[in-house]
């Protein structure tokens, strides 16, 4: 026997000089734990990744089993981009209700559109355990994201060895010649300790054409099978002798293309050797890994031809470790991987080892992917034609029950081939040079940039640090200010990252205005008549300087009753309420909530509202250098039949020139006009009260200070209408609050919301959810917990969409207290500890929360994107819930001046059109210098095109062909890339 044991010595030269000779090192790994139900009957036999099944399109889904009080399996699904999701497999609960475990033993995807799924049955009141084939299909109602596949869905689950009155196992499946199927399972009668062999052949429709039950006086259990060239097929089968269970040996046996036995070699002599996985090598023979018990546990590989006769045998042996399984497979260069488990009596900790070895056995490498303070169990592997390899298996912590895992990794078994990290600290004395006095800057976000695909984002901790895991290659590395207020001695550092190097960039931001920057939010918790809800309140100072004496108003809707507060309240005037909240330093953060009684009269459907405004809320950057010092504000308030809407410049001088305004009813626009208004005065904007929804919308003088919108919303005004209100449309604009120190919150009257879900403001107009491209985004996660146990730990996860910047997130007001974080491409992560949630059916306090942030979109969106969002919580160590989906869809602006047509390059004059308004035919007419060949589009209040025609040559003649009245947005672009927009009234 060879005994090979120079791996881990020699694994660090040999990996230096295999990677100075890679070509291509660009691809990153991943690690992953899915947080699977951790309790349930059969802990031991679930909560796992059991297989896994690589896809044409680079994409692998995998199937876990989990051990839930009604222990099942569901898949999972990994895109090429990085992308990770799930989807529950209910089908057994509808098809057979708690009837019945099932645990996947073995898959096959034979097309991209099914899947196969060797299972094992047992009732739930326990029994005979039975094998049974199951197929899935594709289906709509996917949970996965595009370019996933969809939603598995049961086509059939038919029984394969029920009825035979003793307990069956299932072990392994393929597909052979002529698209059947050949499955491996054993068989136990009952009070036995010994299993037998059963060999099966099925179709695709899940019929049995045949079974052998190849029948032995040993204790034996197939593991493993290949078709042979013959059409027979090639068992790997562990025996253990009756005379001496303790040992065991490696067959391989031979059976004709009807599963009869021909011939079957003892391939492991006097050893005592325990199988575990087969597969061919690239010369069309056979690797076979497993345990040899003769010496210490290590793990050994044997390579044979399809004859049984042995080339050769590596055992790995490690003092201290005890090797507890090993899987392997052949990747397309022909070279040998094994994924093993083995336990250090050193560590104490069960680790992954990957090992990698030539055709003929000699070391390669070995790479330790455990990871410290857990144990990590590999249970299966697999490889695909591009050089990635799949580990799955399970990670438990401190005796706590098993999540499971997946890990991906290069051709060198490298999950990450290159780290950046460094700090990002507050520099005090202006020297770029990080010092003890300085300060560390906590929740800043830093981004990797190598190419539009290969963006990574990190956040730094507590202590100013960051690490960011990347791969290998050119980055500009940035650091984003929180505020306008600062600045870094070197920002955009441009710097290389080799193959398995770490690269450090460390920030030194500086003052660059001298001042706080304090930022609030808030929201309320579920509102109910004759009940008490709580509003939430947020705060930060994201300045470079403290801000003293600082306190934040609180104005209550009319119909809630302040009740008290952990911060006591130091005026009262009508419904604001003024806390104290003292010096708060730079980079700190706060949050208090208090109780309210809401009004019995709340009417579910309406909307309360309430406003936070912190101070000190002065903005230390000067306004734009055309602003003349007119400011605008809107108010709005229903006054019997009447809606009064009033516009008033608020500032020190008149209007420089008029500005549009718009209203609309529900989400249909009613009207449009201009308005001009000297210093102080107002505008009144009356509308008969129907019960619509209406919002009013105003132009902000240009260059005015801050970020005010001028924005007023009523909701519900009858009036003498009779009508009854229309409601949902308060939230489908922005509210007032795009100033940091300022947050408006509205939320619906209604006893209940779905336990775990995701909402997001604003909710957009029309079907589509339409937002204009400079519109942010404020995001809620709703959880409750909805099972048995009370929960202590939450872990909420939100992938942005490609859409919004990462960069810009602000994490928002809370339940309970949270660690934030990002990382990846745009991971957010939000982690509750010690929470002490309790069940819902328990009756207990406190059983819901939420955590808010806000994002902006990436600067480009064009009309048309559209927008998805979608969180996974993890409760404790229960398997993700996903939230729903929100959409929002880009649209062009709706406040835009008339006829304001501006050509996209500055040297060419504005599109002429005339008559506007109009109620017949309108021309337009191109600069002189534009090229011919122009289109014209028109789209209505909705954002949905009505028109498309050429141009005949510059000039175009509109025709209304019995489009109704109303305002229209047009857009005409021209083959030199000038592009004109504007609006048309049609009479």
């Amino acid at each position: 026997m060879d005994t090979d044991r120079t791996l881990s010595r020699i694994a660090g030269l040999l990996l230096v000089l295999l990677l100075a000779g890679q070509a291509e090192l660009q691809a990153q790994g991943w690690r992953r734990t899915f947080g699977l139900w951790a309790g349930g009957p059969y802990q031991s036999d679930g909560n796992y990744m059991a297989c896994l099944n690589p896809q044409p399109d680079g994409s692998l889904v995998g199937v876990a089993n989990y051990p839930d009080w009604n222990a099942s399996y569901y898949f999972t699904f990994f895109g090429p981009a990085r992308q990770f999701d799930f989807a529950d497999n209910g089908n057994f609960y509808t098809l057979e209700g708690h009837q019945f475990h099932h645990f996947c033993r073995a898959t096959a995807t034979p097309v991209k559109d099914t899947m196969f799924v060797l299972e094992e049955k047992l009732p739930f009141d326990g029994g005979q355990r039975d094998v049974f084939l199951t197929q899935y299909a594709l289906g709509q109602g996917s949970p996965f994201p595009a370019p996933a596949p969809e939603y598995y869905t049961l086509l059939w689950h038919q029984p394969l060895l029920s009825g035979s009155g003793v307990n069956t196992f299932a072990h392994a499946l393929i597909q052979v010649q002529g698209g059947y199927l050949a499955l491996l399972s054993q068989e136990q009668a009952p009070g036995s300790t010994s299993r037998n062999i059963v060999l099966l052949k099925a179709s695709t429709d899940g019929e049995v054409l045949w079974a052998n039950h190849l029948q032995s006086s040993n204790d034996e259990y197939g593991l493993q099978i290949q078709p042979a060239a013959d059409g027979g097929f090639l068992i790997l089968k562990a025996v253990r002798p009756v005379s001496n269970p303790d040992a065991y040996q490696a067959f391989l046996l031979k059976t004709d293309a009807t599963g009869n036995a021909e011939w079957e070699v003892n391939l492991s002599g006097s050893a005592s050797d325990e199988p575990t996985d087969m597969a061919f090598t690239a010369d069309g023979g056979l690797i076979i890994s497993g345990i040899n018990h003769s010496d210490g546990q290590s793990v050994f590989l044997l390579k044979t031809d399809t004859e049984g006769v042995i080339a050769w045998r590596k055992d790995i042996q490690t003092p201290g470790w005890a090797y507890l399984n090993a899987s392997v497979e052949a990747d397309a260069n022909g070279d040998i991987l094994t994924a093993s488990s083995y336990y250090d009596s050193t560590s104490l900790e069960t680790d992954i080892l990957l090992i990698k070895t030539t055709p003929d056995g000699q070391p390669i490498w070995e790479i330790n992917l455990g990871k410290s303070g857990r144990d990590d169990i590999a249970y299966c592997l697999a490889t695909t034609p591009e050089g990635y390899y799949y580990i799955g298996g399970y990670a438990a912590w401190n005796d706590n029950s098993p999540v499971a895992l997946m890990i991906k990794t290069d051709v060198n078994g490298v999950i990450y081939s290159g780290i950046l990290e460094g700090n990002v600290f507050h520099d005090l004395n202006m020297d770029c040079t990080a010092l003890p006095d300085d300060m560390p800057l906590a929740n800043w976000i830093v981004k990797a940039f190598k190419d539009s695909l290969h963006v990574f984002y990190g956040s730094t901790d507590s202590l100013g640090n960051y690490r960011i895991g990347c791969d290998s290659g050119d980055y500009v590395v940035t650091l984003f200010y929180p505020s306008d207020y600062w600045s870094a001695c070197d920002n955009d550092v441009p710097l290389s990252i080799g193959y398995q190097d770490t690269a450090q960039v460390a920030f030194a931001a500086q003052t660059l205005v001298d001042c706080p920057y304090l930022v609030v939010g808030h929201t309320t918790s579920i509102i109910n008549p004759c009940d008490t809800a709580y509003v939430f309140v947020s705060y930060c100072n994201l300045g470079p300087a403290i801000a003293e004496d600082a306190y934040v108003e609180v104005t209550l809707d009319s119909l809630f009753t302040f009740v008290d507060s952990p911060i006591p309240p130091i005026a009262a005037e009508g419904q604001t309420f003024t806390f104290p909240l003292g010096d708060i330093g730079i980079g700190q953060c706060g949050q208090f909530a208090f109780p309210v009684l809401v009004d019995c009269g709340a009417q579910p459907g309406y909307t309360l509202c309430s406003e936070a405004h912190i101070y000190p809320d002065s903005l230390c950057l000067p306004p734009g250098q055309d602003w003349q010092g007119a400011f605008i504000t809107a108010a709005g308030g229903c006054d019997g039949d009447t809606i009064r809407f009033q516009l008033q410049n608020s500032g020190s001088q008149p209007m420089a020139e008029p500005l549009d305004y718009i209203v609309i009813e529900d989400a249909v626009l009613l009207m449009q006009g201009s308005f001009g208004l000297g210093a102080g005065e107002s505008f009144e904007i009356p509308v008969v009260a129907s019960g619509a929804t209406y919002h009013l919308i105003a132009q902000q003088e240009p260059g005015a200070p801050g970020s005010s919108q001028p924005i007023a919303a009523v909701e519900g005004c009858v009036g003498s209408s009779g009508n009854s209100p229309s409601l949902g449309y308060i939230n489908q604009f922005p509210h007032n609050d795009n100033d940091p120190f300022l947050s408006v919150f509205c939320w619906p009257v209604s006893p209940s919301f779905a336990p775990n879900n995701l909402q997001a403001f604003p909710t957009g107009f029309g079907d589509e959810h339409n937002i204009d491209a400079g519109t942010k985004l404020e995001y809620r996660i709703s959880f409750q917990n909805t099972g048995a146990d009370t929960i202590t730990r939450l872990i909420v996860l939100d992938t942005l969409s490609p859409f919004l910047d990462p960069a810009t997130v602000q994490p928002g007001a809370s339940s309970h207290p949270y660690e934030f974080g990002i990382e990846g491409n745009g991971v957010l992560r939000f982690t509750f500890r010690g929470l002490k949630l309790p069940p819902t059916a328990s009756g207990a306090e406190g059983p819901a929360g939420f955590v808010t942030f806000s994002v902006a979109q990436r600067p480009g969106n064009t009309p048309g994107t559209a927008i998805d969002n979608r969180a996974s919580l993890q409760f404790g160590f229960r398997r993700p819930i996903a939230t729903n989906t929100t959409r929002h869809t880009v649209h062009e602006p709706l406040i835009q001046v008339i006829n304001d047509a501006r050509g996209s390059q500055p040297e060419q004059a504005g599109l002429k059109a005339y008559p506007n308004p109009s109620a017949g035919a309108i021309y337009f007419e191109l600069p002189e210098a534009a090229p011919e060949g122009a289109m014209f589009y028109l789209f209505d209040a909705l954002g949905r095109q009505v028109m498309a025609r050429p141009f005949a040559g510059k000039q175009f003649r509109f025709e209304r062909a019995g489009l109704p009245p109303g305002i229209y947005r047009y857009l005409a672009t021209d083959s030199g890339s000038g592009m004109y927009s504007g609006s048309v009234i049609l009479r």
